[in-house]
């Protein structure tokens, strides 16, 4: 979010994420003085939910079973003018993610296998980045549930599939 023009900062952010990433955002514009809304699904747990609040973070429910998350964030975009932050589609929270594998490698020195959740793929992009650099032997592994295969299906279908859990 400090990469974000003046004008951005002035809006504010709009992100969407069940904990993590609502959390990240939430705490950088607590920092960095910067308005956020986050878009989460109404069965988050509570205890992400309370924490994305407490750092001052403005909170859209949205369902996940029956509401397309485009279409929301579309409207909420719309409505706000806020700047989307999307937990893996953007290259500055990918370099983040990053940050995890750099601290790590830094820490225990090379690794032979590094395993990490798949998710919606911003923080596996960013470790195994940081890993081909630091550790260029390592082999990447990435890990989601057994009965959300989003990233499994995706890959063999050549294109990106949601499964809703």
């Amino acid at each position: 979010m400090s990469n974000l023009t003046p004008e951005q900062k002035a809006k504010g952010t709009l992100a969407y994420s069940a904990g993590n990433h609502a959390q990240g955002i939430a705490m950088s514009g607590k920092l960095l003085d910067i308005k956020t809304t986050i878009i989460m699904p109404f069965d988050a747990p509570k205890l992400k939910i309370d924490a994305t609040r407490g750092y001052g973070a403005d909170i859209v429910f949205f369902d996940r079973y029956k509401d397309n998350i485009d279409e929301v964030i579309a409207a909420q975009s719309e409505k706000t003018q806020m700047t989307f932050v999307s937990p893996f589609d953007n290259y500055h929270v990918i370099a983040g993610q990053g940050v995890i594998a750099k601290e790590l490698i830094e820490e225990v020195g090379q690794l032979d296998h590094m395993l990490m959740a798949v998710g919606g793929g911003g923080l596996i992009s960013g470790c195994c980045i940081a890993a081909r650099e630091l550790s260029p032997g390592c082999k990447m592994w990435g890990c989601e549930p057994e009965v959300a295969p989003d990233a499994k299906e995706s890959l063999e279908k050549g294109e990106i599939v949601s499964i809703m859990p």
